[in-house]
């Protein structure tokens, strides 16, 4: 159920049956290797959204295909974001309009890691001027936690890779797939992400471009080349099954005094 592609009358008419829970998809538009488009973020979100509302009449509003991307520009052309006050307004906007019609819960499809920071603060404060809630969703959070390997601990690695090779194979170009690992910028001191780095068994957070500590590719994390369409299916089925059964069964029912 889209909004985009329903009447003024038809909105009204499914927040006056009572019906009170909304979908945001938020996506970003950002290089994801050489090998997938830079769509990626917002198509996830939105099919995400789009099958969960489809198993639970939720409202999808229109997805916000743009997000937190500034280490990601350097060197990465069509890269297009906002930075993260932008992306606040952004989001809040969106989300008191949401109220306005009638939404008392509202469930944010999340895409693209570089979001989550921005959409707790969002929540937070939906929850402090309207009594909102805010359901986070983050996809491949949710995965690993199922089954660890299917966490996207990198970015555009396997889990991502497989899960675009499931929900739009069209999109991966497996002829340019390219792995070329984390460069080293210590002594003792391994390179685990953008923003992770691990010494002596403890991890520290520096948040650094993805040009610094990667290839010209800009992918890192699990080599992408062992992605496969199995495990695709199997770990945005199994996100999806359980995101449905806690709104059914879990957030449907929250309530606060």
């Amino acid at each position: 159920m889209l909004l985009e592609e329903m009447t003024y009358e038809e909105v009204k008419k499914y927040f006056e049956d009572g019906n009170d829970m909304v979908i945001l998809p938020c996506g970003s538009t950002e290089q994801h290797g050489c090998h997938m488009v830079l769509g990626t973020d917002f198509h996830i979100a939105k099919e995400f959204a789009k099958r969960i509302s489809e198993r639970t009449g939720i409202l999808v509003a229109p997805t916000v295909n743009y997000g937190y991307t500034e280490y990601h520009k350097n060197s990465f052309p069509g890269t297009i974001g906002f930075d993260q006050d932008l992306l606040y307004d952004v989001y809040y906007s969106v989300s008191k309009q949401l109220v306005n019609l009638g939404a008392k819960k509202i469930i944010f499809m999340n895409g693209h890691g570089g979001n989550s920071y921005v959409l707790k603060r969002v929540s937070m404060n939906l929850r402090i001027e309207f009594g909102v809630m805010g359901l986070i969703l983050d996809w491949w959070n949710i995965a690993g936690q199922i089954k660890p390997e299917w966490e996207e601990l990198g970015h555009a690695g396997k889990p991502e890779t497989a899960a675009m090779m499931y929900l739009f194979p069209q999109y991966v170009h497996k002829d340019k797939i390219r792995f070329e690992g984390f460069k080293t910028l210590a002594d003792g001191v391994e390179t685990r992400g953008s923003a992770t780095f691990g010494y002596k068994g403890i991890n520290y957070g520096i948040w650094l471009n993805t040009i610094d500590v990667t290839g010209t590719c800009g992918n890192y994390g699990e080599d992408p080349k062992l992605a496969t369409l199995k495990m695709g299916h199997d770990s945005v089925e199994a996100v999806i099954d359980n995101i449905v059964d806690f709104i059914k069964n879990g957030f449907s029912k929250m309530k606060i005094d």
